[in-house]
């Protein structure tokens, strides 16, 4: 059985902050502060290899890739901007700027 729940990051999240209900997720924003070193590395290995497909995808189709994602364009973005602040706080260092790259580049060609 699949949990669906309402995620919210008010702490982290612009004034209009940004909800959405979906399946549980492997990394949870708010959980980043809890986990060990080597489980960081390997959510920001997995998430910097989320984002480079998503970098791909747009260049290749263009806009039409935000409609795969629950949140759409406007949630995607806001849950990587998230994440990039997470990891630049648990996890600081070249990886985490390269991601942060990443999400900053993602956010220009939206």
């Amino acid at each position: 059985m699949t949990n669906i729940r309402m995620v919210c990051f008010a702490d982290s999240a612009p004034p209009d902050v940004f909800c959405y209900a979906g399946k549980d997720i492997d990394i949870d924003i708010a959980s980043l502060a809890h986990r060990q070193p080597a489980s960081l590395i390997v959510s920001l290995a997995d998430k910097t290899h989320n984002i480079g497909v998503i970098l791909a995808d747009l260049a290749s189709t263009g806009p039409s890739v935000w409609r795969r994602f629950t949140g759409e364009k406007d949630g995607t973005l806001w849950y990587y901007a998230a994440l990039a602040e997470s990891f630049k706080t648990h996890l600081p260092g070249h990886s985490t700027d390269r991601f942060l790259a990443m999400v900053i580049e993602m956010h220009a060609r939206a």
